[in-house]
């Protein structure tokens, strides 16, 4: 199961040119037919109430352990306290509730693709 949620800015801003976005944007489109996959929009309205400033990756393993994993411009960074990952999950949970519904967020990205 992929749950994961993209901020607006990943599909508005052009990189590698307008074929590769296009390209890009039917990848995920495709990708979000599929039962195991979930993407949401993070929109642009969040502003700042948005709980991330950078990239995350919570990973749950079989065990139910989870561990999170961030990067800077130099390292990436796995991380296992408790308590931060914790924090991830909670705010992560919250983002998922403010982002756009998995048919809203489809919708998004056709939208943006069709506007390149």
């Amino acid at each position: 199961m992929v749950h994961a949620v993209i901020d607006e800015s990943a599909l508005r801003r052009p990189v590698g040119g307008s074929a590769i976005m296009r390209a890009q944007l039917d990848h995920l489109a495709e990708m979000a037919a599929r039962p195991h996959v979930i993407f949401q929009v993070a929109p642009f309205g969040l502003a700042e109430h948005a709980p991330f400033r950078s990239f995350l990756t919570l990973l749950t393993f079989a065990d139910r352990s989870v561990v999170g994993y961030t990067e800077t411009a130099d390292h990436g960074f796995v991380v296992r306290d408790d308590r931060t990952v914790r924090a991830w999950e909670k705010a992560y949970d919250r983002l998922q509730v403010e982002a756009l519904t998995r048919a809203a967020s489809l919708d998004l990205i056709r939208k943006a693709r069709e506007e390149l």
